[in-house]
């Protein structure tokens, strides 16, 4: 695939997921369920209209970033600096189920190090304070970052392709994986059943309470999907 190709496809769809995950789950909480779902409601406090425009401009500059990520994982490629598979076959579907479970692994350790580092070392922590100007979060507020904290951010994917190996595809879905949890994380109603919890694996996962109480209070719950290193 020529970069021209390459650049159109990448574009397109960062976008259009930026567009139905974070703004589409934006209205369907606001618009469409928020009163069916208000006894779910996890702090009393309301989200304001000024905070949603800035989450969504931010959300812009975010995926244009992402975007732009996209682009140079195209040119890591053309050098040889990168362990995408291009043919689905040579390591087979098990593997391919195995390497979502790898970026799955790495991306819960890359991303609760670098949150922590946002809120413990100094010259990180103003590139965060984007991030929670939500303190009521919502799906919009997901990809609310500094351009920094977006780069930082990014990050994940250029490590991912040059050292966890994967067919094309896979990183693809699991940039679309990613986008959703985070969406949902953000989201200001707990929709995960308190059964959940009594089992030994579920009882490892986080809640959307936990991250909303990490956006309220700022610190603590550093974790994406797991709660062990916070432990």
């Amino acid at each position: 695939m020529d970069f021209y190709t390459y650049a159109i496809f990448i574009t397109i769809y960062v976008w259009v997921i930026f567009l139905v995950i974070n703004i589409g789950g934006f209205l369907l909480c606001k618009k469409f369920y928020f009163e069916k779902f208000k006894n779910r409601k996890i702090f009393t406090a309301h989200t304001t209209n000024k905070q949603h425009r800035f989450e969504f401009i931010n959300g812009l500059h975010s995926t244009f970033i992402f975007m732009i990520t996209g682009f140079l994982v195209f040119f890591l490629n053309e050098y040889n600096l990168t362990v995408i598979q291009k043919d689905f076959n040579q390591w087979g579907i098990l593997y391919t189920l195995i390497s979502f479970f790898l970026l799955h692994t790495w991306h819960d350790t890359y991303f609760y190090w670098t949150h922590r580092a946002m809120h413990e070392w100094k010259f990180l922590k103003k590139y965060h304070v984007a991030h929670h100007h939500s303190k009521i979060p919502t799906p919009l507020a997901a990809a609310s970052f500094s351009k920094v904290e977006a780069i930082i951010q990014g990050g994940f994917y250029i490590s991912a392709v040059i050292f966890i190996p994967a067919h094309y595809s896979m990183y693809l879905i699991f940039y679309f994986f990613i986008t959703y949890i985070a969406a949902i994380g953000h989201v200001e109603f707990e929709f995960w059943p308190n059964s959940l919890h009594r089992f030994p694996y579920g009882s490892t996962f986080n809640s959307i309470t936990h991250h909303n109480l990490h956006h309220y209070y700022g610190k603590g719950n550093y974790g994406l999907y797991y709660r062990f290193w916070d432990e």
